[in-house]
């Protein structure tokens, strides 16, 4: 007997395994290849199983089968093991060999790794810890056996409906395979147990030392194994990046996997003991189980769900059968071969690895772009710009390189989008020395190419867009890319996406969804969102108020991650007694550590301010700075006082460091502006206690100006500076006050703290107390009183206000005159809306002569000054003189405003001054709708409705149209009307149809511009009256508003005149009067009239007959898109009327109108086939194009289809379904129809063993 005859009678021996009927097995189908054979999938009595093939000729292969069988039958029925079944033999009768298959259960989800991409969102902890215990029994079950897997990872365990499934234990380590497996080998490194990858020459020992792999290995692997579990991403290296020999000697070295924040302490420490690198240390399986039960029956389990770590970019996770199959195929196929692992080490020289080890590589970039995510998953967000930057240079340093290695080596290695990325952040956060302009455009180009796949990346493109750095500032485009990284699963761009929302960037304001999505960010560990959390809950802001809980919040921020911020609050809570009780104690201690923390309020409300040092000589310094400051009033000589106030700044000076601040903001002094910079200078003044920069600090955070808006902290700087005397922080502490920014809504306070302001000379203050006095806002409303502050606010550079009282007839007698003089005099002292105000009145004629000349010089001069209100009104001028391309430049530049975004809507979809673009019209249209402009709304809509620029899509539509109507557009409300009344994109609903179109014929007269919308909306009320629909039928009352509009010019009004005429219906029949009114409704530019138009003249309807002009008003109307039209046209090139017989024109024609679904042309097209008129003769498309026809509703198209079963043209004859068909175009009056059926009753032919019945006979 032959070596390999020996395991082939053990396999065919039924004593020894269970056979299949291979025969037996239904719908076989191969979902998977390997190097060993095939995989496939069949179906047996309504079970599915797995039918893995393998190759019996090879002696090795054969005996190790058996072997492991014989392992199996041991251990399969364990509910956490792929349960093997028997064998099935199929025989190959033309080579006259049989092919051997392995029966074995089917898994239904695939792998844990395909499982974990699917479901990891959907997984809580107790999911996750479940998975673990169920692997960690299976490999109990085994070890008591005696059996030791050695082979554990992603690929070999198995998951079938949500129960683990473990493959292949010991089974692939003892197949022999033909063809080296290095690269399945490393394939599966970060598995296997280390130790083993010492089994090598040891150099310095000069003896061998060889490590079996062993139960403890297995432990090993469970440890890699509950990590991935807890991260739901592959260990180390991202998908797609091969391991390799590197991350072999780093794991050898100790390197492990991060936790991952917010896993249960238990559960990690867990792991970390099982990943070990000395073996003893390791528990054993035993202790593994009994912990992983407690972890799992105990109360610190939450099912929060947790999202893929951002490391790891977005890729597809819908399990495929192929996918399902690959997988298994791979973890039969896989060998770990770890023998040669040692020999790869040994390979490779000790120079290269001394050089591996002094060099910087790719496991090296891994490892910082790794840190630097885990902390932004922490909490820390990238407007701390000083937290990060001095994170990456201790990093760096700690993995013994330098920034200028770390440049060198991302410039030549930029293949990855994480590579771009961090390339983008030495520069963006100024690790790179003397960052330049094109620097920062170099910045927006690589996070921009990091952005495809990457969600960090994404994030910070939309803090470019928000800062304008490295492009124009974009906060719409800001936050489309925040919402993107959400979509693509970014647990920070939630936090992000919820400060848009809460502050209004580039989307609506709106509390309760920031609320929301700073949850979601709290759910997944984000301490900032924890924070923002707080302020909500204390102020109410978007949820319902709640001290206690943010005093809550505030306490476990302060305690256990000691930020500074929660701590200033915490001891406001203890001191105003805010969701807890006061204590005066407890305050004083939490305000002393968040000083020691950092916090610039409690330092200087602790009266801990640090002096500076070196203060004579920088004093002597800043005196010379302030020399040149004064003169900068005089001559604005800029450039010598920023020299000295950068020299005086640069070692210390608070005052010197805030005034150059204020040069970076503005721009001034020589520099170019930077935002980001002024923010950082006035930081470092604000931390010595320079209240002027305190205020500018509170600014900064109040409008995002270099950093994220807050408006929690730029109330406490405020209010810290307020109390101090700064007269700008009194203002806009009190404005915050008034609209309940930062702080609970407060309208006595905002008075208080006005008026301070206003006391001490601040402009804004006293504009703002009129305000106030004016409109009952917190105080008795008092003109007299708001008069007198407007007249203040004036004199000191904020005269624009006191036109409100000359304007509005307050306190005077109409005196128009005197406000447009008031305007006049201060548009020459250059303040912006004072100049647009003169413009306004010279445009509109208001207190003064229409001057349009002068109107259009000061809109152009404030439009180049950037206003976009005189932007917008400047386009139009062009507009109207028909300069289209200089109105499309100025709308434009105002493109963040929501009417020149719907104004640039209209030029892309008209081609005014730019090239028509449906798709850029789209884009604006959805912008200016977003920012809440009705009108934008309304044409959103239509292109939503007609699928301009996007896909059709009623629902849509019929939402903005409905938003538009109700908040007055005429227009969008005879729509809606229309919406209504066919059911389009919502439910059909007449009454509310006619509502709808009452509301906007009615409202249609109170605007001219609208008139189209009125005529069209009256003209939809005659037609409810006519049909009925939603009202009672008044064939009176709709006539008499079918005159009334089509005197108006109404085309559709017309037609339907013309109609009734025709008809006779609700009218004494006219075809004279009929051919009028089409004639009228076709000159206006009704396709459907000119259709008629050309009926009239063919049939002489009302008109002598003429063919000749009937087949001219059907091209006319082709031309517009009337589909009947075309139709018509093709049958007048087809049967010679009013033109030449074309027969190859009339073909074309008949194709065009029948794939655009008009049934006249699909049954046409199939006699043409079935006949061979004109072209080849085709029975199956004949028939393909009766049953087009057939489907729109044609009842000769139905007969015709009868006659193609009955007789068998163009498809297989069957008289059942010939008569279906007949009776079909019975139903809809066809007479030959009628016939056949009485012919079939007559047959009694059966149907369906039913005969047809007799009552067909008289027919």
């Amino acid at each position: 007997m032959s070596s390999v005859e020996e395991p082939i009678n053990w396999l065919e021996n039924e004593d020894n395994v269970k056979h299949y009927e291979y025969s037996e097995f239904k719908d076989v189908r191969l979902i998977g290849t390997g190097a060993f054979g095939n995989v496939f999938c069949g179906h047996l009595e309504n079970k599915t199983y797995a039918l893995k093939s393998f190759n019996n000729d090879d002696e090795q292969t054969l005996k190790s089968i058996v072997k492991e069988l014989t392992l199996h039958t041991i251990v399969h029925l364990h509910e956490n093991i792929i349960q093997f079944f028997g064998i099935t033999i199929e025989t190959d009768t033309i080579r006259q060999v049989k092919k051997y298959s392995l029966v074995l259960e089917y898994a239904d989800s695939g792998s844990l790794k395909t499982y974990l991409k699917k479901h990891f969102s959907e997984l809580g902890w107790n999911d996750k810890v479940d998975l673990a215990l169920q692997l960690a029994n299976a490999i109990l079950f085994l070890h008591k056996n005696e059996i030791i897997h050695r082979d554990l990872h992603a690929d070999n365990i198995l998951v079938h409906q949500g129960k683990i499934k473990l493959a292949d234990f010991g089974l692939s380590k003892r197949i022999a395979e033909p063809t080296s497996l290095t690269t399945e080998m490393l394939g599966v490194v970060p598995y296997i147990d280390p130790r083993s990858f010492n089994n090598q020459y040891n150099v310095y020992l000069n003896q061998n030392k060889h490590y079996s792999l062993n139960k403890k290995s297995d432990i090993y692997s469970i440890g890699v194994i509950m990590w991935l579990i807890s991260s739901g991403r592959r260990p180390f290296y991202p998908e797609g990046v091969k391991y390799d020999i590197s991350l072999v000697l780093s794991i050898r070295d100790g390197d492990r996997e991060k936790i991952i924040s917010g896993t249960p302490a238990d559960y990690s420490n867990l792991y970390t003991r099982c990943w070990k690198g000395n073996p003893n240390e390791r528990p054993d399986i035993q202790d593994v189980v009994s912990e992983l039960q407690t972890i799992f029956k105990s109360d610190m389990l939450t099912n929060t769900r947790t999202q893929v770590d951002l490391f790891e970019s977005n890729e597809g996770n819908v399990l495929t059968t192929n996918d399902f199959s690959r997988e298994i195929s791979n973890s039969i196929n896989k060998s770990l071969l770890i023998e040669n692992i040692p020999n790869i080490i040994e390979a490779r020289s000790d120079s290269s690895r001394i050089s591996m080890t002094d060099s910087l590589n790719h496991l090296t970039v891994n490892k910082l772009i790794k840190i630097i995510i885990k902390k932004h998953s922490q909490g820390i967000t990238f407007d701390i710009f000083d937290q990060i930057q001095q994170l990456m240079n201790e990093e760096i340093l700690q993995l013994n390189q330098t920034v200028d290695n770390f440049i060198n080596w991302l410039t030549n290695n930029q293949k990855g989008a994480k590579y771009n990325w961090l390339l983008g952040l030495f520069y963006y956060y100024n690790i790179v020395n003397n960052v330049t302009e094109d620097d920062k455009n170099k910045v927006f180009q690589l996070f921009s190419k990091a952005s495809d796949d990457f969600s960090l990346a994404q994030i910070y493109l939309a803090e470019c867009y928000s800062e304008g750095y490295g492009i124009k500032q974009d906060k719409y485009l800001a936050f489309k890319w925040y919402k993107k990284s959400v979509e693509n699963k970014s647990i920070i761009g939630q936090l992000y996406l919820g400060r848009c929302y809460e502050y209004g960037t580039g989307i609506e304001k709106d509390e309760r969804i920031a609320v929301h999505w700073y949850e979601k960010a709290n759910n997944n560990d984000i301490l900032t969102a924890k924070l923002y959390l707080a302020n909500c809950y204390k102020l109410g802001k978007g949820v319902e108020k709640n001290e206690v809980k943010a005093f809550e919040y505030y306490k476990i921020l302060a305690k256990h991650h000691k930020i500074a911020d929660a701590q200033y609050q915490l001891g406001n809570c203890y001191n105003y007694g805010i969701g807890t009780k006061i204590d005066k104690e407890l305050a004083v201690c939490w305000c002393k550590k968040a000083t020691k923390s950092g916090s610039i309020v409690a330092r200087v409300n602790d009266n801990e301010i640090i002096n500076s040092h070196k203060i004579l000589f920088t004093k002597r310094i800043y005196q010379i700075g302030l020399y040149h400051i004064g003169k900068l009033l005089v001559k604005i000589n800029y450039n010598k006082a920023f020299h000295y106030f950068e020299e005086a700044a640069e070692i210390g000076n608070k005052i010197a460091q805030h005034n150059l601040g204020c040069c970076f903001r503005d721009g001034i002094g020589g520099v170019k502006k930077n935002e980001r910079k002024a923010f950082e200078l006035f930081d470092k003044s604000a931390r010595q206690g320079y209240i002027d920069a305190i205020f500018r600090l509170g600014h900064c955070y109040d409008k995002g100006v270099g950093t994220s808006i807050d408006k929690v902290k730029a109330f406490e700087l405020y209010e810290c500076a307020a109390k101090k005397g700064n007269p700008g922080a009194q203002n806009n502490l009190g404005y915050l006050y008034e609209k309940g920014e930062g702080i609970e809504k407060n309208l006595k306070k905002a008075i208080r703290w006005y008026k301070e302001a206003s006391d001490n000379g601040n402009r804004l203050s006293q504009y703002n107390l009129a305000v106030c006095y004016e409109n009952e806002i917190g105080v008795k409303k008092s003109d007299d009183k708001a008069f007198g502050y407007y007249k203040k606010s004036a004199k000191y550079r904020c005269p624009y206000t006191l036109n409100l009282f000359y304007g509005n007839e307050i306190n005077f007698e109409k005196d128009i005159i005197k406000a447009f003089e008031y305007y006049k005099k201060v548009s020459k002292q250059k303040y912006i809306e004072a100049q647009y105000k003169v413009a306004y009145f010279y445009d509109k004629g208001i207190g003064t002569k229409t001057n349009k000349k002068e109107a259009f010089k000061l809109y152009k001069k404030l439009a180049k000054r950037g206003n976009k209100s005189a932007q917008i009104r400047l386009g139009t001028f062009y507009e109207k003189e028909k300069k289209f391309e200089e109105a499309f430049y100025w709308y434009n530049e105002a493109k963040e405003n929501e009417i020149a975004l719907f104004n640039l809507g209209r030029c892309y979809e008209y081609g005014i001054g730019i090239e028509k673009n449906e798709n850029k019209a789209f884009e604006c249209y959805e912008k200016s709708a977003d920012q809440g402009y009705t009108d934008g709304k309304f044409r959103l809509g239509n292109f939503y409705n007609e699928g301009i620029g996007t896909e059709i899509n009623k629902e849509k539509a019929y939402e903005l149209y409905k938003d538009a109507a109700e908040n007055g557009n005429k227009l969008a409300q005879n729509v809606l009307g229309f919406f209504y009344e066919k059911g389009h994109g919502t439910e059909k609903n007449v009454e509310t149809a006619f509502f709808w179109y009452k509301k906007a014929a009615v409202n249609g007269n109170e605007i001219a511009q609208y008139n189209l919308g009125y005529l069209n909306a009256k003209y939809r009320v005659a037609e409810c009256y006519y049909k009925g629909i939603g009202t009672d039928i008044n064939k009176e009352e709709a006539l008499k508003l079918y005159e009334e509009t089509a005197e108006k010019q109404n085309k559709s009004a017309q037609y339907s005149l013309g109609s009734l005429y025709e008809n006779g219906d609700g009218i004494e029949k006219n075809d004279e009067m009929a051919f009028f009114w089409y004639e009228k409704a076709a000159n206006n530019g009704s396709e459907i009239a000119l259709y008629n138009l050309g009926r009239c003249y063919e049939l002489g309807i009302g008109v002598k007959k003429n063919e000749v002009k009937a087949f001219g008003y059907y091209k006319k109307s082709n031309k517009q898109g009337y589909p009947n039209a075309k139709y018509k046209v093709a049958e007048c090139y087809n049967k010679g009327i009013g033109t030449d017989t074309d027969k190859k024109e009339a073909l074309k024609l008949y194709k065009e109108a029948a794939e655009k679904e008009n049934k006249f042309a699909q049954y046409i097209l199939g006699s043409l086939y079935e006949n061979g008129d004109g072209i080849e003769k085709n029975d199956e498309t004949a028939f393909f194009w009766y049953e087009k026809a057939a489907n729109n509703g044609s009842e000769v198209a139905l007969y015709n289809l009868g006659r193609c079963y009955e007789h068998g043209i163009g498809v297989k004859r069957d008289e059942v379904e010939a008569f279906k068909f007949y009776e079909r175009s019975n139903k809809l009056g066809y007479p030959n129809a009628q016939y056949k059926i009485a012919y079939y009753g007559n047959k009694e032919i059966e149907l369906h063993e039913k005969t047809v019945d007799k009552e067909y006979k008289f027919l």
